[in-house]
């Protein structure tokens, strides 16, 4: 049941918001109409998934495919400052503009691309809308697939968006746009602590190409008590994902120096026991070797103790006689390792390297003791960083709560 709106205010459906909703409202081409064999090292963008966070796009992995694609496909076509909306994942229904610096191109079959009309509705106003509560909830009763949840484009044009005057839109974009800044400075902090322990690490360590402290080299295999890539093929496929169970580690889990945890997926116990030998656990370091960057790592963290990981995502148990995890995963991430491991870098649609080839990488391994000092200082960085992930998570409540009064008409009158 609807709730009531204040004096001008109405309820009125997404698809009354667009001059035109077939060609306003439109998802990505399905099937063989556009296929990951057909993407391109440069030329015309395309939007996915792992691109769209609420309120938040994501440049990291951008693809791309041919003019002469492009222009097969362009009735799923996006342009600068579209609202972009995701038809799958958990949650569902993430929705943000498209950058200023993305003129046009693409988008996927999950994804679906909005055109408002700006004489009724302003963008931003309608973006906040949809990340907020008051929209979103409404996503859950549309959901289709038992293990992947998925809305369809129907679902997206018959939500229900209260509609206030477009002053009152305006004073509540302002408001929200304050609050946004706050959290955009948040997000600048949690950077510069990640440039700060790569600082240290030079500073400790020296740059690994040229390495002037003259620690001795040995490959990466040699110091790993196991160092395994995830089930190719058959092995483990989507549709063997589960709401829960044993966790997978895939690539979009994977940033620099940080375990993302947004994207979930599982796999049955009986599963797992088919490709165990695949087992990772806490504090062992994944290594990303497919992506933007091509070569990355992060350590499990305390709460994920079992899981698996996937194809291109390398699990690397250090033997911690000789080298510790921390020391591993921070000189993975220098920019100057990748640069190292350039020549292993293959593939024409989709850059990658195999866990063949970095298993043969050379690192410098200084002495153990100043590892151990060095692990002291990330852990100070980490529980500083993890201060600001609670804060952060009362800055998002706080968000919240002030959009769920935006929607209610209860923060301006």
């Amino acid at each position: 049941m609807e709730r009531d709106l204040p004096e001008g205010w109405e309820w009125t459906t997404l698809g009354e918001l667009v001059l035109k909703p077939k060609a306003d409202i439109v998802d990505g081409p399905f099937g063989s109409n556009l296929k990951a064999s057909e993407y391109v090292d440069e030329g015309i963008p395309i939007i996915r998934l792992q691109n769209i966070q609420r309120d938040a796009f994501i440049k990291k992995e951008i693809r791309f495919v041919t003019q002469e694609k492009a222009a097969q496909l362009k009735r799923h076509s996006f342009s600068k400052s579209d609202i972009v909306i995701t038809k799958l994942g958990d949650p569902l229904g993430k929705a943000c503009l498209v950058p200023d610096d993305l003129d046009w191109g693409i988008i996927v079959a999950d994804v679906i691309r909005i055109r408002p009309d700006e004489k009724r509705i302003l963008k931003k106003y309608l973006l906040c809308a949809i990340n907020s509560d008051v929209v979103s909830r409404q996503f859950d009763v549309n959901i289709r697939g038992a293990t992947r949840p998925r809305i369809n484009l129907g679902h997206v044009r018959k939500l229900r968006i209260p509609l206030p005057p477009l002053e009152t839109q305006r004073r509540i974009v302002a408001i929200l746009e304050k609050a946004e800044e706050t959290k955009r400075l948040r997000a600048q902090a949690d950077e510069l602590a990640d440039r700060l322990l790569q600082s240290v690490f030079l500073e400790m360590f020296g740059d690994p190409v040229t390495n002037p402290m003259g620690w001795k080299y040995e490959k990466i295999k040699n110091i790993s008590e196991k160092f395994s890539d995830g089930p190719f093929g058959s092995n483990l496929k989507t549709e063997h994902y589960t709401d829960e169970g044993i966790r997978v580690i895939r690539l979009q889990n994977i940033g620099v120096s940080k375990f993302l945890d947004e994207d979930k997926a599982y796999i049955s116990e009986e599963h797992f026991t088919k490709i165990k030998k695949h087992k990772c656990a806490t504090g062992d370091v994944i290594i990303g070797t497919m992506g933007n960057p091509n070569l990355r790592a992060c350590i499990i963290p305390k709460y994920v103790e079992i899981a698996v990981n996937k194809a291109d995502c390398i699990q690397c148990r250090p033997k911690k006689r000789a080298v510790l995890p921390e020391y591993i995963c921070s000189l993975l991430n220098i920019p100057a390792t990748l640069i190292m491991a350039t020549n292993m870098i293959h593939g024409q649609t989709r850059s990658r390297i195999s866990m063949g080839q970095l298993s043969t990488l050379s690192i410098p391994v200084p002495p153990l003791s100043l590892q151990m000092q060095f692990t002291q200082i990330v852990e100070k960085i980490e529980a500083i960083k993890q201060s600001q992930v609670r804060s952060n998570q009362e800055l998002d409540d706080l968000f919240n709560a002030l959009m769920q009064k935006a929607f209610k008409g209860e923060l301006v009158a």
